[in-house]
Formats: structure tokens, C-alpha cells, sequence
């Protein structure tokens, strides 16, 4: 080892052992990634983080946590002055700060107007949208396309109004109260929110009357997310206006660089056609998907839930096969059930037929991957490769191709035609 890494390794411990929460820690592989440290910052720091367009505003966290205090962080120019603000732990929001997320500034949200607007200038006026926010019968408002949309097309870019802490957000079991620091961190945060009328005007389900609006609000449209590792509800209004289906045709993404939800469709949408997402994990039967569905304060009514009985038992019969082919691939790779080559194979051909038939778009790139690792490690090099050219082709459904995740399917992909090649 050189003396250099030796001086790099001796720094590094040093410096975690000495910095204080309000000090910053360096990081050699940050610092290459270009993401460089912001100091946790909270109402009693001297001189506050400049991104940051308000005092940080501070409470202790629920006693049931260990957040020790939660803040409200504010940005007035954030998404082209909409605003943006947050409610979580100083040290959270300076995570936010060293990935550049909050400020990315101008260019980013441009490339949203860009997206949103078919490419036109921010400066025409006269813009088509692919969507347009509209009556959805049974459901209220929802999200029309207003022109074909194709399989993988970019069609809406969201910026978050406000992001909350998962401890101010209790179980609804606990019959829709708060904790009793909640109110006064959402007033303050809606208050510094530059378009207060964006979270506003947003369903609110619940109506509890011990619920402040911002409760209710983020209850009924959020979605979950994390920051470095500790769980928030996001609140993206554009994307809150897409209801839920159980047989979606496009799916969400969070760009955790740029706090971007980003919406793709699925499958070509046709205009006039309702534009939906999956709120819950993909492939669940009928009956778990309402349990599921209680905690967003609503009973699907999507055209697999309302299909003829004959039909919603034919769809939770290829849903529950789905599962035990899966536990099945579990038990194989725990060593606890041996099955023979042609067995695996028909296994391997059915559960692919059953995603396709049940439509599970984004289910098929785990599947895909499921499958290029056990034939890999059953030694067929030819059938894993065959998985693994179909995890890509799946994931461009609903992946940019510039993401991490799409560039680690494509190298395991050019690593298994190596090694297919030399056997």
C-alpha cells in the first residue's frame, strides 16, 4: 500500500472519530463522485446553509423515534419558484445539500418544461401537452393523454412541494392522529412554500378532524421515498393527479439527483386513454391489493377490480401460481428442493408467460433478473444470457438508460456473453 492510501485511511478514521454532527466528514469516493460535504445545520447554527431561504425551524421528533429533531428546511426558488419544503433531520438535509438535489438550479428544470411540453420553449405559450388533468369517470380527476404515447416515452417530470419525515406520519391504525410536534412543523413548512396552492388543492381523504391539512394532504397523494436511507413521503403534485390502476400502463421513478419523479408509460397509451400507475407492488390478487389499498383512503374500481368474477379469479389464480413459482426459486437457491434441468426450464418459461399474460411490466425486469442469476449459477451460460438480454430490453420500458441500475444490467449482460463465448 502506498503511503499516500495509508495517509488517506489514517485521515479518514481520524476525521469520523473527531467531526461533530455539524461538522463535515471527508470522503475519498464522495469526493470523486463530485458530491461534496454540506455541515448539518438547525435553528441554533450561527450562519445557516445559504441554499436554505429560511431559518431552519426546529422541534424534537416524536419520542418513538431516534431523529432526535426534526427541522423544516425551505427553498423559495426551488422547480422555477413553486417552491420546496421540507420537514426532516438536520443531517438528512444536508445529505440533500452534498448531492446537489435542492439546487440543481435552472438547467434541470428547464429539462422538466422540456419534457412536459413535447420540447417547445419555456417561452410558448401555446403548448400541447401529452396530458391533460380531467374528469375520470368514477374516480374524480385524473390524467388523460391527449395524444399516443409509446411504449418507454417520458410523457411528465414532477418536482417535489414538500417532503416529511415518515415519524410525523403514523400508521392510520392509530386513527388518523399526529404527533403532537406535526402541526406546527406543517404550518411553517406550508407557510414558507412559495405556491402553497400546488399542495393545497390536492384530494384530501381522510378528513379527520384532528388532521391538519398538510397531514391529510400528504395521507391521500405521497409517495414514499428515501433519504439516505431514512424513509420521507414526497409530495408531487403532477404526479398525485395519476390515479392508481392494478393493471397500470405507465410507472414513477424517483432521479434521486435531481428529486425528479419521472412517469413512463408501460405500454402504448392511445389518446382519450386514461394514464394510470401502480400505488402497490405488482401481482398481488385481488384481495390483497384492496388491503393494501386502504392505506391511500380508497377502493380500486380499475377495470381488473370491476372485471366479470370469472375473470378476477382466472387473474388471482396465474397471480397465486406466480408466487409459488417463486418460492419455488427460493427454495432452489436455499439448497431445500432440487428440480431437473427441463424442470427449470419449464418453470423458468411459465412464470415468464404468466408476468406477460398479467401485463407486469416493471415485475419483468425482476423476474429476468431472477432468472439470468440462477441459470447462471445452475452453469448454463446460454439461458442466462437469454435472461440477461431480456432484463434490459424489459427495463427500457420504465429506466433511463443513463441510470446506474440500466449500466449494471448491461455490463452482467456483456460479462455473460464473455463467458457464453468461451465455453
Amino acid at each position: 500500500m502506498s503511503p499516500l492510501a495509508v495517509s488517506i485511511i489514517v485521515f479518514s478514521l481520524l476525521n469520523s472519530a473527531l467531526a461533530s454532527p455539524t461538522q463535515c466528514q471527508w470522503d475519498t469516493l464522495d469526493f470523486f463522485r463530485g458530491r461534496f460535504c454540506s455541515p448539518a445545520v438547525d435553528d441554533n447554527t450561527v450562519n445557516a446553509e445559504p441554499v436554505w431561504t429560511h431559518r431552519p425551524f426546529c422541534l424534537n421528533a416524536p419520542s418513538n423515534t431516534e431523529a432526535g429533531k426534526l427541522c423544516v428546511y425551505s427553498v423559495e426558488k426551488f422547480n422555477e419558484n413553486t417552491g420546496l419544503s421540507l420537514i426532516t433531520t438536520p443531517r438528512k438535509a444536508a445529505y440533500l445539500v452534498s448531492t446537489g438535489a435542492v439546487h440543481h438550479g435552472p438547467a434541470t428544470w428547464r429539462w422538466r418544461h422540456f419534457i412536459n411540453y413535447g420540447g417547445r420553449p419555456a417561452s410558448d405559450n401555446h403548448i400541447d401537452l401529452a396530458y391533460k388533468i380531467d374528469q375520470a369517470p368514477g374516480k374524480g380527476i385524473g390524467v388523460v393523454a391527449t395524444r399516443p404515447i409509446k411504449t418507454s416515452d417520458i410523457f411528465m417530470v414532477s418536482f417535489p412541494a414538500m417532503i416529511v419525515d415518515n415519524s410525523l406520519i403514523p400508521s392510520l391504525v392509530e386513527e388518523g392522529s399526529s404527533p403532537a410536534e406535526g402541526p406546527r412543523l406543517f404550518q411553517r413548512a406550508l407557510d414558507q412554500l412559495t405556491d402553497q396552492e400546488r399542495l393545497t388543492s390536492l384530494a384530501q381523504s381522510w378528513g379527520a378532524k384532528n388532521l391538519h391539512v398538510v397531514d391529510d394532504v400528504i395521507r391521500t397523494n405521497a409517495f414514499g421515498l428515501e433519504i439516505d436511507g431514512r424513509g420521507h413521503k414526497g409530495l408531487f403534485p403532477e404526479t398525485a393527479r395519476i390515479n392508481h390502476g392494478c393493471d397500470p400502463n405507465a410507472s414513477i421513478r424517483l432521479d434521486e439527483q435531481t428529486l425528479a419523479m419521472v412517469a413512463k408509460a408501460t405500454r402504448d397509451i392511445k389518446p382519450g386513454e386514461e394514464i394510470q400507475i401502480s400505488y402497490i407492488p405488482l401481482g398481488l390478487p385481488q384481495a390483497l391489493r384492496a388491503r393494501a389499498l386502504r392505506n391511500w383512503g380508497f377502493e380500486c374500481t380499475c377495470s381488473l377490480c370491476t372485471a366479470p368474477p370469472a375473470d378476477r379469479e382466472a387473474s388471482d389464480a396465474r397471480r397465486a401460481r406466480l408466487a409459488e413459482i417463486r418460492r419455488t426459486f427460493g427454495a432452489m437457491t436455499a439448497g431445500e428442493v432440487q428440480v431437473t434441468y427441463n424442470e427449470f426450464r419449464a418453470l423458468s418459461e411459465e412464470i415468464v408467460r404468466i408476468a406477460d399474460r398479467e401485463r407486469l411490466t416493471t415485475m419483468m425486469v425482476e423476474i429476468h433478473q431472477e432468472l439470468t442469476r440462477m441459470w447462471y449459477q445452475a452453469g448454463d451460460y446460454d439461458e442466462a444470457v437469454r435472461y440477461a438480454r431480456r432484463a434490459v430490453e424489459s427495463a427500457k420500458a420504465y429506466s433511463d438508460t443513463g441510470t446506474e441500475f440500466f449500466r449494471g444490467l448491461r455490463r452482467n449482460l456483456a460479462i455473460l456473453e464473455g463467458m457464453a463465448t468461451e465455453t
